[in-house]
């Protein structure tokens, strides 16, 4: 499944750099960041979150604050297979 996350950040990466291919490298850590923080279809939950145990807190968010959910939160160890 390694390839299809590699498959998704290329997209993303091209469509940053439609103009100018070349500067893919200044984009990198944008797009890294984008799809870290994005709850992925298979688990609902972002890839940050699955690693770290918590969502990033964006500057905006620090700003503005967060939205309540109304969904409980779900556990990290459900996730888990020992």
């Amino acid at each position: 499944m390694d390839w299809l996350k590699d498959l998704t950040e290329h997209n993303m990466l091209r469509s940053y750099c439609q103009d100018e291919p070349a500067c893919w490298d200044v984009y990198l850590q944008q797009v890294c960041m984008a799809y870290r923080s994005s709850p992925q279809s298979s688990t609902s939950v972002t890839p940050n979150k699955m690693v770290f145990g918590k969502d990033n807190r964006l500057s905006l968010q620090a700003v503005v604050g967060v939205p309540e959910e109304d969904t409980p939160e779900t556990s990290v160890d459900g996730y888990v297979v020992c």
